[in-house]
């Protein structure tokens, strides 16, 4: 039962740090195309 809750946490974690890495990617990209004219 441990197990399971061991790898239930660490898909969590997991997908935080995915979601906040494509969340500062996308703000970056959309920061570099504002800054830079076309």
């Amino acid at each position: 039962m441990m197990f399971i809750l061991q790898i239930r946490r660490w898909l969590i974690m997991t997908a935080t740090i995915g979601i906040t890495f494509l969340a500062l990617e996308l703000i970056g990209v959309f920061v570099l195309t504002a800054i830079t004219p076309n």
